[in-house]
């Protein structure tokens, strides 16, 4: 058996980083000024629904849902459809470390 080289010894072990997945999607209206979102935790075992509901203004839209992920340490990587037995809604996608 030959011997490690030095450049080969010196190398940081290869850590395969895991990462968990959810989206945001706005669910409806509550009222005429208060809307809801939800928030869909995707694992091995299905989807986890949260609602969040906020006031209803153009210029806020989901603010209170993407600052309570961003405060969970979700960082959002993009957004397209999301398939659902209805249909698909727009979504926005976030991702974050598996603790």
């Amino acid at each position: 058996v030959e011997p490690p080289r030095p450049a080969e010894a010196a190398r940081p072990p290869v850590v395969r980083r895991r990462w968990e997945y959810c989206s945001l999607t706005r669910a409806g209206n509550v009222g005429a000024t208060r809307g809801s979102y939800w928030i869909s935790y995707f694992n091995e075992g299905g989807v986890q629904v949260s609602v969040v509901e906020e006031q209803v203004t153009e210029s806020h839209g989901p603010a209170k849902a993407i600052s309570r992920l961003g405060d969970d340490g979700w960082e959002m990587v993009g957004q397209g459809p999301l398939e659902i037995r209805q249909g698909a809604l727009p979504a926005i996608y976030f991702k974050r470390l598996k603790q």
